[in-house]
Parts: C-alpha cells; structure tokens; sequence
C-alpha cells in the first residue's frame, strides 16, 4: 500500500478529551448569563491537598473558597446510587456535557454511546461508530458491547481496581 493509498482495514482509536462523569438523574449542568455550559472540573482529578489548591486559586486569581468551590462539580456522594445516572463531558475545557444523562445501566450506556454517535463528534468534524464511543466512554477493553440487545455490560473490575464509573 503506498502513502497516497487509503487504508480500508478497520481502525478504533480512543480520544482522551471525552469522559463520563456519574451525576443524579435529574441534573442539570449550569449555565452562564448566555445560556452556554459553565465548565466544571471533575473532583476525582485533584487530591485536594493545599498546594494544588492554591495553585488553581493563583491560576484562576480566586480569592475565597467559596469561588474556588464553583470550579468543580458538586460533591454527589450522598445521592443514593439509585439515583445517580451518567453523563458524557468533554473535557478539553475543564468539563462540559455532551449529552443528557442516562441511568447507569447496561441499556442507558448503550444509549448513552448511541447518543454520542449520533450527535457528537470525537475529533473536529470526525464521527465515529458506537464501537468506538463504547472504547472512549468506558475504556479500551472494559465495556461488553451488545449491538443486538441493545446492552454495554461492565465486567467485574480485577482486584485492586475501581467499579462501575
């Protein structure tokens, strides 16, 4: 095959500026005076130890804690997990959504993927199938992917590994 030849073998690839953050069913990201989503960062991503925080207050020329709490998204640990769901984000800026959220079932992951496929792209202007939403949503390798029923199963993690995100 020479350089000007393109390749027709199948090809997935995962792009690390999409993710999925778990979030009550009924919520609702903020928006700014324009309409448009405020960017929240996912918590999990900071320690929370003094330096990193005063650095991002630094960073962001924050002068309270309470201005530093709008950074991130809101502390969901004492939603009941029936009540949580899933919620695709790209994380190019510090996190917005890219979809409604979804339960956190093989089904709603399935739709979840399916949404992604339909209307988001993983790069630029480039669509991807739901094979590939599957690979960057729930990480190479993790996610069953049922096409005929419809399903996205979540093996059991190996020892030392966290659960269901």
């Amino acid at each position: 095959m020479t350089e000007n030849t393109p390749n027709k073998e199948a090809r997935g690839f995962a792009v690390s500026n999409r993710e999925v953050r778990q979030v009550p069913l009924d919520w609702r990201h903020p928006k700014d005076e324009d309409g448009n989503y405020t960017p929240l960062v996912d918590r999990k991503e900071y320690s929370n130890n003094e330096e990193e925080m005063r650095d991002l207050r630094e960073d962001y020329n924050l002068t309270s804690q309470e201005e530093l709490d709008k950074l991130f998204m809101p502390d969901f640990s004492k939603v009941p997990m029936e009540e949580m769901g899933i919620c695709a984000y790209e994380s190019t800026t510090e996190g917005t959504p890219i979809s409604p959220v979804f339960p956190n079932t093989p089904e709603g992951r399935f739709e979840l993927a399916k949404h992604c496929m339909e209307s988001e792209t993983v790069f630029a202007n480039y669509k991807s199938g739901i094979e590939a939403w599957c690979v960057i949503l729930f990480g190479e390798g993790l996610a069953l992917v049922d096409m005929k029923d419809g399903r996205v199963e979540m093996p059991l993690p190996r020892q030392g590994e966290a659960g269901d995100r």
